[in-house]
């Protein structure tokens, strides 16, 4: 019996459709806003013209576009360029993709430039020197332009007026005085307060400073030291020794550092309020047993004002300027 003959195996043909070829992902809005204006100017020239770059960028955008797609989407005659038939299914979505980001555009400009947007903006003295002042020349550098109001604020304070609706946001030194009422809380770093006298105060000459010699000394303090006077009164108690007499309080801190430059006083101040005085050697930080105290510098805002595009633009932009200022320190 004759067994019937077999055929060799033969694979099926997969068809590829042109969507499977597609590179997911590679197609850059540029490419598309590119090849839009190309068509609707006639030749590369005119496109490059419209768009401000050079005709060899429009020919690369081009040329990107249709190795992402996989196939040729404009024909190129001497005077004029023609979309394929890919290239006019191409650009009916690319009309759309390009209106639709204009209108974004558009809006995301009108909202951001409103008078009836503009950030209130409580900052700290430690915070404003540096971290909102970075935050916005970054965000200028990117283009988000906002208009902010910075007002010079403290934590109980700008507790109270960010309730109130009078601050939408505060960046500044959480001393502890006051509770923070339901109001959102980020962490953004930590400053150090140091006992700090003037480069000719005997202290600043010398190491180990004792309480005892502490106790007896002339202050000048600033207003609303909050927990860190507290613990500053509490080292003295536990030591056995009488908590000193502050001669003078003060909210100026041109006062408080005048004070300490020709006078025998000591103070308590963030760090990086006095940086360039104690980088000159003006003023210098007391080598004692109680030497230093850590306080974080806080982000405050009501729940709501996330809704608030600028406002949330600018809480990310004080966040992402933390890490980076803080993460060196």
């Amino acid at each position: 019996m004759l067994l019937p003959t077999r055929q060799p195996f033969k694979p099926q043909r997969q068809i590829v459709s042109p969507v499977t070829k597609l590179n997911s992902g590679a197609i850059e809005f540029r490419q598309l806003r590119c090849f839009v204006v190309v068509v609707e100017s006639g030749n590369f020239s005119r496109g490059a013209a419209r768009l401000g770059i050079s005709q060899q960028a429009v020919s690369q955008l081009i040329r990107s576009l249709e190795s992402a797609v996989g196939a040729r989407i404009l024909e190129r005659g001497a005077r004029k360029v023609i979309p394929t038939p890919l290239g006019r299914l191409m650009l009916r979505h690319a009309r759309t993709i390009v209106e639709e980001v204009s209108q974004l555009e558009l809006a995301l400009a009108q909202e951001l430039s409103s008078d009836h947007y503009k950030i209130k903006l409580g900052a700290g003295p430690t915070a404003s020197i540096q971290l909102v002042s970075e935050t916005l020349l970054s965000m200028k550098r990117n283009s988000v332009s906002l208009s902010v109001d910075v007002i010079s604020a403290v934590h109980h304070t700008a507790i109270e007026a960010l309730l109130r609706g009078d601050l939408d946001i505060f960046v500044g030194l959480d001393n502890g005085e006051a509770p923070d009422q339901g109001l959102v809380r980020h962490v953004l770093g930590m400053e150090t307060y140091c006992v700090i006298a003037g480069s000719h105060h005997d202290f600043s000459k010398r190491q180990g400073i004792s309480l005892r010699e502490l106790a007896v000394s002339s202050w000048v303090l600033g207003h609303h030291l909050g927990t860190v006077q507290d613990e500053w009164r509490t080292a003295f108690i536990e030591n056995g020794f009488d908590v000193p007499s502050v001669e003078i309080t003060t909210s100026s801190l041109e006062f408080c550092k005048t004070m300490l430059f020709s006078n025998p006083y000591l103070t308590i101040l963030p760090v990086q309020l006095v940086e360039n005085e104690l980088e000159n050697e003006m003023l210098r930080c007391i080598d004692s047993s109680i030497y230093q105290w850590q306080r974080p510098i806080a982000l405050l805002h009501c729940p709501k004002a996330l809704d608030n595009l600028a406002v949330s633009l600018l809480i990310d932009g004080l966040r992402q300027s933390a890490k980076k200022i803080y993460s060196s320190c």
